[in-house]
């Protein structure tokens, strides 16, 4: 069972704190970030137009 409420308010402390604990990302994080891009297509056309 879950109680559903307004969220808690959070500021960047809160951030701050919660990120305190996670190690850095690693030297191939950006590297395989960009190669994950490289995926995405921007299609202009609407898939589910008649044609």
């Amino acid at each position: 069972m879950a109680e559903i409420g307004p969220a808690r308010p959070r500021t960047g402390a809160d951030l701050a704190a919660a990120l305190a604990d996670v190690p850095p990302l690693d030297d191939r994080f950006e590297e395989d970030i960009a190669e994950a891009l490289a995926y995405v297509t921007n299609e202009d056309a609407d898939p589910w137009a008649e044609t």
